[in-house]
Formats: structure tokens, sequence, C-alpha cells
């Protein structure tokens, strides 16, 4: 049986978390040329919210994910 990563290695094809990646890293960068005061940007940067997280195991967030 030929594992996953070979098939898609011989395929030239990307797997599922190459391209999910892909597609954040394209969007941050739709996001850091937004203007100031869209929505999107406001939100990811924390602007609209006003409390603190939940104290206990936090659910990670888009923008943690780009930080790893």
């Amino acid at each position: 049986m030929i594992p996953d990563t070979e098939v898609l290695e011989r395929t030239g094809i990307l797997s599922i978390h190459a391209m999910l990646r892909q597609m954040q890293l394209r969007w941050s960068g739709h996001l850091v040329r937004m203007d100031d005061e869209r929505l999107p940007k406001r939100l990811f940067y924390g602007d609209v919210a006003t409390g603190a997280r939940r104290q206990g195991g936090q659910k990670r967030r888009y923008k943690d994910t780009l930080k790893k």
C-alpha cells in the first residue's frame, strides 16, 4: 500500500494542510493592505473586542494560527 504523502508527491498535488496554509497566508496579505477601518482588519487585530478571553484552555484563533 502506498502512503498518501507519496501519492501527493508523485502527482504534484498539495496536501490539504498545505493548501489551507497557502489560503491563510493569501488572506493575511489582503488584511495587511486593507484600510484600518475595515471590519475584517479590526476583528483580526482585536480592536472590536473589549473583554478578556476566558480562563482555561483557549480555542485557537486565526491570528494564532498565522503566528505559528
